[in-house]
C-alpha cells in the first residue's frame, strides 16, 4: 500500500512539490533527493508566498590571485543566505542552500 503525502498549506518548496504532484512518500523521497538546483526551490517558495527576492554579488581577489564571488540572497529585503565560491552561479546556489536549511521556514509558517 502507498502512502499520499499531503499538506493543506504548503510552507516550504518540498511541500509546494507534495502538494503539486501526487507522489509516495518513497518517490517524495527520491525526487527531493535528485533535486540539487537549491535556486530553483528557493524561487518556487517565494513565487507561491509573493515574496520578493533578489541576490546581490560582490567580486574579491583570493590570496592565491584567483576571482571569488561572494552571493547574499534576500527574501523581501532581508538576509536569508550567504555563499562564497570560485564562480558566481555557485556562490548563488550556496546562498540559497542556506536560506532553505536555516530554518525560516518556521517564521514564515506563523504567517
Amino acid at each position: 500500500m502507498i502512502k499520499r503525502v499531503r499538506f493543506k498549506n504548503p510552507a516550504s518548496p518540498h511541500e509546494w512539490i507534495v502538494s503539486k504532484v501526487s507522489l509516495s512518500q518513497y518517490q517524495f523521497n527520491v525526487l527531493q533527493a535528485s533535486m540539487s538546483d537549491f535556486r530553483m526551490q528557493l524561487n518556487n517558495w517565494a513565487q507561491l508566498h509573493r515574496h520578493n527576492i533578489r541576490y546581490e554579488h560582490s567580486q574579491s581577489r583570493l590570496r592565491n590571485g584567483q576571482t571569488g564571488w561572494t552571493a547574499i540572497v534576500r527574501i523581501n529585503e532581508e538576509e536569508w543566505g550567504r555563499g562564497r565560491a570560485g564562480s558566481k552561479d555557485d556562490a548563488e546556489e550556496l546562498a540559497a542552500q542556506q536560506a532553505l536549511n536555516v530554518g525560516k521556514w518556521s517564521k514564515e509558517r506563523k504567517n
